[in-house]
């Protein structure tokens, strides 16, 4: 009998030991908040639920790169604004407290978004942290550095028709022109764009100049926040070149969709850049399929209603 009771329980611990690293394989994918920090040993700043968790009508779903909204009247990308309540509102409110404590006090003030890959959900964060930043600082800007699919003039209902790269290709626009003709005010108090402006050829050449060098400092001092939205850091190396005139990067991961090595592989080149990584958030997180991770399923109901 003892024999076979140590001969059962070995075998029970091998059997289990096998089931965990076979679901370890067979979904290399992150999931849940946690992963971040136990595969990427990143700091997790926030976790971002999916919007039809707490907007049950929602058809636009965070991180699917459409613009259609899932209401006429609101846009998931500026929610913060929209439903200033709601829960989904205040997952990015949490993530920005995190964010503004993740280096022991010393609050960063200009920030690169970026992502491993497209289709992280990258631009409805962004869009919402800065929202959420205005409420309870000064002034803050937005920068759109992602020339090659610009999204963030769309979001704020502005013009794209001069931008960033026209400000990078004209000498001595950096410094001579005022601020209100530099960047665009928009709908958010507080809140200023600088749209990409049109696509250049060569988009490497204008990041690594000295006039993106000058213009950085000008939005440091003029500016409280600055945040710069960045194209996929795996793909392109703009992410990495617009970092090193700020004071760190946060990286955008998606639930059930960023693959493991690949996050890993980013994480990497920042790091081998010596760029600060201020942390990830992750969003398109789906609570019911978690083990009820910060106990969102006793407020569903209670936050996918505004009081009147």
């Amino acid at each position: 009998m003892p024999l076979n009771l140590a001969i059962g329980a070995f075998a029970g611990l091998i059997l289990g030991v096998g089931c965990v690293m076979l679901r370890e394989q067979a979904n290399p994918r992150l999931q849940e908040p946690g992963d971040a920090g136990a595969y990427l040993n990143v700091l997790e700043l926030g976790a971002i639920p999916k919007a039809e968790y707490f907007l049950p009508g929602a058809r636009h779903l965070l991180g699917s790169g459409e613009t259609d909204p899932y209401d006429s009247e609101q846009c998931l990308e500026r929610i913060t604004w929209e439903q200033r309540l709601s829960g989904m509102s205040e997952s990015f409110r949490s993530s920005l407290i995190s964010l503004l404590g993740s280096r022991n006090g010393h609050r960063p003030h200009v920030m690169v978004v970026t992502s491993a890959l497209p289709g992280e959900g990258k631009t409805t964060v962004i869009s919402n942290l800065p929202i959420a930043l205005a409420e309870i600082s000064g002034q803050v800007l937005l920068i759109d550095g992602d020339m090659r699919r610009p999204r963030l003039h769309r979001v704020f209902d502005l013009p794209n028709s001069w931008g960033l790269s026209d400000v990078l290709r004209e000498k001595g626009v950096t410094d001579e022109l005022p601020l209100d003709a530099l960047v665009k005010k928009t709908t958010v108090s507080r809140l200023r764009l600088l749209p990409s402006g049109p696509c250049p050829d060569s988009i490497f050449s204008l990041l690594c100049s000295e006039r993106m060098w000058r213009l950085m400092e000008r939005f440091r001092r003029e500016f409280d926040y600055v945040l710069v939205d960045a194209p996929p850091c795996l793909e392109f190396a703009d992410a990495r070149v617009l970092a090193r005139h700020t004071d760190g990067v946060v990286m955008i991961l998606r639930a059930n969709y960023t693959d493991r090595k690949k996050a890993m592989a980013a994480v990497q080149r920042l790091s081998m850049d010596g760029i600060p990584l201020l942390g990830s958030i992750l969003n398109d997180w789906n609570p019911v399929n978690t083990r009820d991770a910060y106990g969102y399923s006793g407020y569903q109901k209670a936050y996918g209603q505004n009081p009147a």
